[in-house]
């Protein structure tokens, strides 16, 4: 998984997962998945989780508050 080599946190890790196992289960079934999958967005939610959780500053002690915070996206 990407995020995990960008360094995204373990717990962050398990909620992206969680969004994917529901957007799986949930297009299982019949009819009322293909209505699941064109409201759930695993992807979209699970990007937003990842670029929450990398620009969160988790120790603010080795860093000026002017600091920017970068983000290389290939």
């Amino acid at each position: 998984m990407e995020a995990a080599r960008l360094g995204v946190s373990y717990t962050t890790l398990l909620k992206m997962i969680a969004n994917i196992a529901v957007d799986v289960v949930g297009g299982t079934i019949p009819l009322a998945g293909d209505l699941f999958d064109a409201v759930c967005k695993a992807n979209k939610r699970n990007f937003g989780l990842a670029v929450d959780d990398l620009t969160t500053d988790r120790d603010r002690s080795t860093r000026s508050p002017s600091e920017p915070t970068v983000i290389d996206v290939e």
